[in-house]
């Protein structure tokens, strides 16, 4: 069965801001794009979005990107077994962290 998406924002995520008027799908599939007019014959369902924006082939997995990322940057306590242990980290992250900086630890 094909699906048309049509009715909102639809990005093609080839540029920056790149959108298109609707796209058709067939089995999870993007087979074309284009407009409107041009692909409502072709399909078997009509999807309005309404408005809303669309993202093909952008999948959400709830992660929280920028956070992930930060955790990289912070210290990790996680390992500490000990509150002494936990200050003695503290501690060494510091030399190396510069005086007009912040040192971010978690866990």
């Amino acid at each position: 069965m094909k699906q048309l998406w049509y009715g909102g924002k639809i990005y093609t995520m080839e540029n920056e801001n790149d959108t298109v008027e609707s796209v058709l799908v067939e089995d999870d599939k993007i087979i074309a794009i284009g407009t409107f007019d041009e692909l409502s014959d072709e399909a078997d369902e009509q999807i309005d979005l309404q408005g809303a924006a669309m993202y093909p082939g952008f999948v959400d997995s709830h992660l929280h990107m920028i956070f992930q990322g930060e955790k990289l940057i912070r210290l990790d306590l996680t390992k500490a077994t000990s509150a002494e242990e936990m200050l003695e980290m503290v501690k060494e992250a510091a030399k190396n962290t510069p005086t007009d900086k912040w040192l971010f630890g978690e866990g």
